[in-house]
């Protein structure tokens, strides 16, 4: 998981627009639940966000970072449930944020699963659920699921190489469980993917100790194997850059993982000068 800039990618105006009309969505399920209005209430508008949402989440599920595929399409999820809550029986959801877009973000299936987030909102002890749109919820509520556009998930998670992930903190421990980020399938994929990172990482290693090699026997840096040499590095360094870029499924455990490995060789200055932007 990683923290998204959600200001990076405008409100669609069709939420925005529909959720001001007295008559809207939004405004429609306050009444009915709120002052004995009209229903059943039927929420369709959330769903005109996912072209958005993809482009703000660059196509990868806001909480495992796998990227969507073509045969199973990614869901508009609702971080605070828009029907109801599993740890509260009597709760009748946040209905009225149904079409928030704050509230909105792209999940893969298996994340948004009855399994695993599903409509599950867990709150820390002593905090309580906000039960209608009057109730100041970012006052009464305290969260126990990592928010990836409000909080920075580098402070609760902490990965390994072969795909394990740990939660360093209550709410990145429940957040691996409710989001199901200890599946064994996706472990599978974040471990192949840490092994090319590690390959990417020997290599640049290697092709220095060929360079002081090179060096030690006279060979001059405008040669064409330095060139080559240089060459490889620069490769190298481009792919691991890319890996923690935000396009990249699992960039966070990728990016945790170089920094991991540049600072147990923080004493070798020609690596770590060699790799400081990939800080």
């Amino acid at each position: 998981m990683i923290k998204v800039d959600r200001s990076c990618v405008p409100e669609p105006e069709v939420l925005r627009l529909d959720n001001c009309k007295a008559d809207g969505e939004k405004n429609r399920a306050i009444k009915h639940f709120e002052c004995n209005g009209p229903g059943p209430v039927t929420f369709n508008l959330y769903r005109e966000a996912k072209p958005a949402l993809e482009e703000l989440f660059n196509k990868k599920c806001a909480y495992c970072e796998s990227k969507a595929k073509a045969v199973a399409s990614f869901h508009v999820e609702h971080w605070r449930p828009k029907r109801k809550v599993k740890e509260n029986s009597i709760h009748k959801g946040y209905y009225w944020l149904a079409s928030e877009w704050e509230n909105l973000f792209l999940s893969c299936p298996t994340c948004n699963s009855t399994t695993y987030k599903g409509n599950r909102f867990p709150l820390k002890n002593g905090s309580r659920y906000a039960n209608n749109s009057n109730d100041e919820i970012e006052t009464i509520e305290k969260p126990l699921l990592l928010n990836p556009c409000l909080d920075n998930p580098e402070k609760h998670l902490h990965y390994k190489r072969n795909g394990f992930i740990k939660g360093l903190t209550v709410e990145g421990r429940m957040s691996i469980e409710v989001y199901g980020l200890f599946r064994s399938d996706l472990i599978g994929q974040r471990m192949a993917c840490a092994d090319m990172v590690f390959r990417n990482l020997h290599t640049i290693e290697e092709c220095i100790e060929e360079w002081e090699e090179l060096l030690g026997l006279g060979i001059s840096p405008s040669s064409i194997t330095m060139r080559n040499n240089r060459k490889r590095i620069k490769e190298q360094v481009k792919l691991l850059k890319a890996s923690i870029g935000p396009k990249h499924p699992y960039s966070a455990m990728c990016k945790f993982l170089i920094k991991e490995y540049r600072q147990k060789r923080i004493n070798d200055s020609v690596f770590i000068e060699i790799t400081k932007s990939l800080e």
